[in-house]
């Protein structure tokens, strides 16, 4: 298992988020040749958690892998520094 941070993030007018609310854009942006059933499923699974977690979230090595992948892949519209701290949060994931 592994486990992410729910850190607190401010990209735009001073606004608030946590990775709670990238984490579904992540996931919700489809890989280049469109989602197959298996990541449809595992990125469900992930977001469904995801929406019963608070402060971490705490998903299976599969689980953890997708959302890897899917972070790495994400094509964002702007920069900026916690999108990137983002990124390497989730790629260096602690497992638990």
């Amino acid at each position: 298992m592994k486990v992410l941070e729910l850190k607190e993030i401010s990209l735009v007018n001073g606004e608030t988020h946590t990775y709670s609310f990238l984490i579904p854009q992540v996931l919700n942006s489809p890989p280049k040749d469109g989602f197959s059933l298996d990541q449809m499923r595992k990125r469900m699974k992930i977001i469904e958690t995801l929406d019963n977690s608070e402060k971490t979230l705490e998903l299976e090595d599969s689980e953890a892998k997708e959302l890897q992948a899917a972070t790495a892949r994400m094509p964002w519209a702007f920069m900026h520094a916690d999108l990137v701290r983002f990124a390497d949060d989730v790629k260096d994931m602690k497992a638990i």
